[in-house]
Order: C-alpha cells, then sequence, then structure tokens
C-alpha cells in the first residue's frame, strides 16, 4: 500500500510539473512592462494579421516507441520509415516522454480530448460496438477550446467514444469527421476469427458489421477485410 501511494504521489507530481511547464506564464519588468504598453497600439494590427500554428495530433493504438523515424536510432530502426513524421519531428517539437491515465482505446482518448483522468469522465476500457455509453456532451475537449480561438477542427480516424449521434465528433467540437467509430477488430470477419480460441470467436461473432462514417452519417455500413487489407 505504501508503495502504491508513493507511486500516485509521483504521478502526480510529474502531472503537476507538466501543466507547469505547459502553462508558465513569463512576468515582464516594470519597465518592460512599459515599453509594451506604449508599444501595444502600433504593434497591434501586425501582431492580429499573425496566424495561430496548426495543432496536429496523431495518436495511434498498440505504437512502440521506436516504430516511427523520430525515435528511432541504429539499433532499433525498423523496415518502415515515416518521412512526413519525421519532417514534422525535425520542423517542430518533439518530446521523448508521454504518461496517459490508460493504455486502452476509449479510455485514453477521453483523457487525451478533455485533459482529465478517464474515470472522473464516466469511460473505462473499450466501449463496445452496442455500448449505449459514450462521452458526455457537458465535457469540455480540446477541440472545443480550439473553436474559441477560432480553429477549424477535424477528427480523421478511429473515434471511440460512443457510436450513437449524440457521443460523435460533430458534437464534441469537431467540424468534421470521417473513420470508424470503434476498434477495427470489432466486427464478424470469420475467416479470421475461425483460428482464435472459442470464447473469443463466440464474442466476436456478435459483433455488428464495422461502419464508416462521414460527419454524423453513415457511409459504408460494412467494411470488408479487402478495405482494411
Amino acid at each position: 500500500m505504501v508503495k502504491l501511494i508513493l507511486k500516485v504521489s509521483q504521478l502526480v507530481s510529474r502531472l503537476v510539473l507538466l501543466l507547469l511547464l505547459c502553462f508558465t506564464v513569463v512576468l515582464p519588468s516594470q519597465q518592460d512592462a512599459l515599453a509594451f504598453e506604449t508599444n501595444v497600439e502600433s504593434n497591434f494590427e501586425s501582431n492580429n494579421t499573425q496566424r495561430s500554428p496548426n495543432v496536429v495530433v496523431i495518436f495511434i493504438d498498440d505504437l512502440g516507441y521506436a516504430d516511427i523515424g523520430p525515435f528511432q536510432t541504429e539499433k532499433t530502426k525498423t523496415k518502415y520509415s515515416t518521412p512526413h513524421l519525421d519532417r514534422m519531428a525535425k520542423e517542430g517539437m518533439k518530446f521523448t516522454d508521454f504518461c496517459t491515465s490508460s493504455a486502452v482505446c476509449s479510455a485514453s482518448r477521453a483523457a487525451l480530448l478533455t485533459g482529465c483522468y478517464h474515470r472522473r469522465v464516466g469511460i473505462s476500457g473499450a466501449l463496445f460496438p452496442r455500448s449505449e455509453q459514450g462521452l458526455n456532451s457537458s465535457e469540455v475537449t480540446i477541440a472545443e477550446i480550439c473553436k474559441q480561438k477560432e480553429y477549424a477542427t477535424a477528427c480523421y480516424g478511429k473515434w471511440h467514444l460512443g457510436v450513437h449521434k449524440m457521443f460523435l465528433p460533430l458534437q464534441h467540437g469537431f467540424d468534421d469527421y470521417y473513420g470508424l467509430p470503434y476498434s477495427n477488430d470489432m466486427w464478424p470477419f470469420q475467416p479470421y476469427y475461425s483460428r482464435m480460441p472459442n470464447p473469443t470467436r463466440r464474442i466476436k461473432s456478435n459483433y455488428p458489421n464495422l461502419p464508416i462514417f462521414e460527419k454524423n452519417e453513415i457511409v459504408v455500413d460494412d467494411v470488408t477485410d479487402v478495405d482494411q487489407a
């Protein structure tokens, strides 16, 4: 119990430090503040025309630390090249440490989008296709924060925070959405699952067809093995 408390305490300390690093405000000296005030009007027009930076978050399930170029060394280099990600890391900022509230699909996404522990927002594990649960409309997402700064927002790929319309990305601050509502292996593709142990096979065989959504509508109602090849 003591070890657990120490680990939790260390984790909280790291999170607090991260927040401080992200949101530290540098206060100017009195002289600098005065110079700033006298210069505000002349600089307002040029500063007002500056564009905000693009914000791109790529969140991938089951990705190993050195699976993409920016984190590879000669010893860990794989046969897969990621030139565009390499360029993004080179031209932008690369972090070498990351902490998430969960290692599972829905829970980790809930935490990423809201900045809250996944249990705080009532999402645990991975939501199943017929789940009636999803991300509550009362939660504020990073997309909604960006919208306050007049960003255009979009989500492409796996959502996995609720399959019903009230839970989909467009109801959580995203202008556009195209992708799967849950994991791509949550489907009844029998040739694949026939090789699995009986309990797993039975669970998978009860899954509905895997759809693809565009905005709030299903545009492909049955993803096939060819689609996923």
